[in-house]
């Protein structure tokens, strides 16, 4: 690295932590959500007309909490990585292919949220189970009559904060790969412009 260049790859830890703690904590929400939902009753006309069934405890767990369940655990096993068995950051190539993929996974995560509460819900087809419920029709209309509207508008914030912070971790990765990669030596660039001048 070149004298005087500012060391990214310092901040991946930091990054992560945060990924870590933004994680626990959308898990803890998406419990909290799951929860209100599971208690609410399914809309008497959707069972009479369209057959619509009560969706299963596995489905709404699956919506709310496996994603940040499963950024959480990863997010704590790429810390003890680094401080416990590189003693520093694991192959640049790692962070910027997993946190990559964990950067989709959160955008498709953090619309289908925001799509599934609230009034888009209505007209989301079978995508959206929460259509089929029991819904407000008060200030907030389109959540499920059980589902408290906080925990639903923070699960989405707090989604869409990992998303910032992922960015972040796959910005570092890349920039340290890309700084890392060996310099054409002189010789092999003063042959390639005579190749070019012939």
């Amino acid at each position: 690295m070149p004298a005087g260049a500012l060391d990214f790859v310092r901040f991946l830890p930091l990054l992560l932590a945060g990924v870590f703690v933004l994680s626990v904590t959308t898990l803890g929400l998406s419990v909290c959500y799951a929860s209100g939902v599971l208690r609410t009753p399914v809309d008497p006309y959707m069972v009479k007309y369209e057959g619509a069934t009560a969706p299963t405890k596995g489905q709404v767990l699956a919506f709310s909490s496996l994603l940040p369940l499963l950024t959480t655990f990863l997010s704590l096993v790429d810390l003890v990585l680094y401080f416990v068995y590189f003693y520093g950051p694991a192959p640049l190539v790692y962070y910027l292919s997993v946190w990559s993929l964990a950067f989709l996974g959160w955008c498709t995560q953090a619309g289908l949220w925001v799509q599934c509460n609230g009034v888009q819900a209505e007209y989301s087809g079978a995508i959206c189970f929460q259509r089929r419920l029991v819904l407000s029709i008060g200030q907030r209309p389109g959540y499920p009559i059980n589902l408290s509207v906080g925990i639903a508008d923070a699960m989405a914030v707090v989604g869409w904060t990992v998303i910032v912070v992922i960015v972040g971790v796959v910005m570092v990765a890349g920039v340290e790969w890309y700084g890392a990669r060996p310099l054409p030596r002189r010789k092999d660039v003063k042959k390639v412009a005579e190749k070019g001048n012939v």
